[in-house]
């Protein structure tokens, strides 16, 4: 068709379609970053329910100086557990070779289901009773990339195998972790040091030494609080 018009036809042409192309960029631009824009509220859609803190970061890495980071800053011994299978020099041992682990953890909570995710670790302390009666149950889940947890949570499972933890749970999405807390029934309530925690880790993975956790990562989300 274009062979058959004249170069003066074919001009015009090209310049319609250059200036349909810039009318169009920043409706698409505007689209692509709502949805990337990291730290966005999550609003009326299927993840309205998740303080969604970053959809990047932080980076997958083994989180056992995550967890004791945690520990440091609540002062107590929450008695999580890192099974994961990135590195065997670090952790309390593997996590998809282990069904035992895996057998006494879903008796207490939701374990993705091999071959629909993709799942590299977990941080729990479901399976000690005394620190979950005495400061809450943790859960936090390490996928292989963010899509993994995206899917995951926009599936929205049932999260906590006691009713009363899982109506009072509190959710986060941070790139490859998906993080969940409930308080005790009778003990001190951590729901704002984990979203504190959640965020410096986001923004300082690597350690707390010099960290400032960006303005928009504090305030990323919906606060559990709120």
């Amino acid at each position: 068709m274009l062979s058959g018009m004249s170069v003066r036809s074919r001009a015009v042409l090209a310049v319609l379609c250059l200036v349909l192309v810039v009318a169009a960029a920043p409706f698409a631009y505007g689209y692509v970053t709502k949805y990337l824009k990291l730290g966005v509220s999550s609003g009326d859609n299927p993840l309205a329910y998740v303080t969604v803190v970053h959809r990047q970061l932080p980076p997958g890495q083994v989180p056992v100086p995550w967890v004791e980071r945690l520990e440091k800053q609540t002062g107590d011994d929450l008695g999580i557990v890192v099974r994961q299978d990135w590195s065997n020099r670090t952790g309390e041992g593997p996590y998809a070779a282990d069904a035992a682990f895996q057998g006494r953890l879903a008796r207490h909570a939701a374990v993705p289901k091999k071959g629909d995710y993709r799942v590299i670790g977990v941080a729990a302390n479901m399976t000690d009773r005394q620190a979950v009666k005495g400061f809450g149950s943790f859960y936090a889940i390490w996928f292989q990339t963010p899509v993994d947890a995206e899917n995951w949570l926009m599936a929205n499972p049932a999260i906590f195998t006691d009713a009363a933890a899982e109506k009072s749970r509190h959710t986060w999405w941070a790139g490859f972790y998906a993080f969940y807390y409930a308080p005790p029934t009778d003990g001190p309530d951590l729901t704002d040091e984990v979203d504190t925690w959640v965020r410096s880790i986001t923004g300082c993975p690597n350690g707390e030494a010099g960290c400032k956790v960006p303005d928009f990562l504090k305030t990323a989300g919906v606060a559990p609080s709120s």
